[in-house]
């Protein structure tokens, strides 16, 4: 009886545990200070000789530092006394309380003018330099909960609109997360026992999201209603990815068609295109209007406006191409990351069909991100690492990896402002990562000027 009651008492917590967690509850939240950019070791014969190491303090001053009272001697009697005990001219006027972990390295000897050295440097190569090491705070800022979120690596369930509001799709409900103010709403809930959520993607404007789901529809909802505007129909199997060009809107399904919609009028499906042998599992479109799509039969199409076949087919890939993200300061460019198998990440010279440069990545590959003020790429990643990676193009140089999800890197997005990546993982949770200057900011200046869109060389 004892035993039946202890397993009833068990059940009944855990499940009041499951019903107290919120759908996008905040799990941590960092404020961005120095401190979190740095990982500090947890033994103490490790880390930085700028961050105070209390082991190498003396007693003396732990006392000064841990004591609220004055501890000067009050008579002759305590100065004979703290002279006897802490030496001749007192321990007290050399105690530190602050001590670091070691003196910088004395200079190598030479007959090099060191002075003339430093000074012979040029501004901009220190500048160069100073931009390759800068710092990527390694921890994010703001983790949200995401409960019953697809494990699926052909699905797309995060955007990050215009307006500032995220979107997420968990198992069959769409729901929003406002920045601004951190509220929670949900727009929809797709019908059917079996039916899920399996894409979603915003409008350049952030008004409107399309939606696509198991059961091979795409939905619109008018965001600021919380409505839906239309049902579209005519894929053959799950849609697996979507993406806007103005009102043109394309869908790609696990049979392979690539659909292309023109949401403003009735008989809506304008072309359809056979584009691949296998599941259309990525697509991104450029500023021109062309069309990039990404396969389960390890292709990769590029389209160019209203063209019924593709002007190029990469096929060198080894694995499904989920990940596809065209550079926005560079016409021409695009950046595609293979699965398991493959694990490398491409970038194509789109103008003359030429790979300019390669990297095994070590991991399957799930989404790509361009940071739009410098010549930076990030990556997501799922087995094995679950990490996410910052590059510098076109050497592939690794700036910062980033880990913290328990699950694979599912999707990433980029915020309006262009300061923050958010990635969503298979472990239920949502990470808001600080990776860049915020568009517009003074750091960004110079930078923006000289990454204005240009024709690739």
């Amino acid at each position: 009886r004892v035993v039946s009651r202890f397993v009833a008492l068990t059940v009944r917590l855990v499940t009041l545990g499951m019903q107290s967690r919120s759908v996008l509850g905040e799990l941590s939240h960092a404020e961005l200070t120095s401190e979190s950019t740095f990982d500090h070791a947890a033994n103490g014969s490790q880390g930085c000789r700028f961050i105070p190491n209390r082991s190498t303090v003396g007693e003396v001053s732990k006392m000064m530092l841990e004591q609220q009272e004055d501890l000067a001697p009050a008579n002759q009697y305590e100065s004979v006394l703290a002279g006897h005990l802490l030496g001749r001219n007192g321990e007290l006027d050399k105690a530190k309380v602050l001590s670091f972990k070691s003196k910088p390295p004395p200079p190598e000897a030479s007959g090099m003018d060191t002075a003339r050295v430093l000074y012979s440097v040029s501004a901009g190569a220190a500048a160069a330099k100073a931009k390759a090491t800068r710092l990527i705070p390694s921890q994010p800022l703001k983790v949200l909960d995401a409960p019953d979120i697809s494990d699926n690596f052909y699905s797309h369930v995060v955007d990050w609109s215009a307006q500032d509001v995220v979107s997420v799709a968990l198992g069959s409900t769409v729901y929003m997360w406002r920045a601004s103010d951190g509220r929670t709403d949900e727009l929809c809930t797709v019908d059917g026992d079996r039916n899920a959520v399996t894409s979603i993607k915003w409008t350049q404007e952030g008004g409107h999201l399309a939606v696509g789901t198991e059961d091979a529809t795409v939905q619109l909802y008018d965001a600021a209603q919380q409505r839906q505007l239309r049902c579209m129909r005519g894929h053959g199997d799950r849609v697996g990815v979507v993406g806007w060009c103005g009102p043109i809107l394309a869908s790609g399904s696990r049979t392979g068609e690539l659909h292309l919609h023109d949401v403003r009028i009735r008989e809506h499906l304008v072309k359809k295109l056979m584009a691949h042998d296998g599941e259309v599992c990525g697509l991104d479109w450029s500023e021109a209007g062309a069309l990039a799509t990404g396969g389960n039969d390890n292709v990769v199409h590029v389209w160019e406006k209203e063209a019924d076949v593709p002007r190029w087919s990469f096929r060198e890939h080894k694995a499904a191409v989920k990940a596809i993200a065209w550079c926005p300061w560079n016409r021409g460019l695009l950046a595609t990351g293979g699965g398991t198998a493959d694990r490398q990440i491409k970038l194509w010279n789109a103008t003359n069909g030429v790979c300019i440069a390669t990297t095994d990545s070590g991991s399957q590959v799930s989404a790509l991100v361009w940071n739009p003020h410098d010549k930076e790429l990030v990556s997501g990643h799922g087995y094995v690492n679950n990490e996410l990676n910052v590059w510098r193009y076109p050497s592939f140089q690794k700036l910062a990896t980033l880990t913290g999800h328990k699950g694979r890197v599912l999707g990433l997005a980029l915020a309006p402002d262009d300061s923050t990546v958010l990635s969503a993982g298979a472990d239920e949770a949502l990470r808001f990562w600080k990776m860049f200057e915020p568009r517009g900011s003074k750091q960004n200046g110079n930078a923006e000027a000289a990454m204005r869109p240009k024709t690739i060389r």
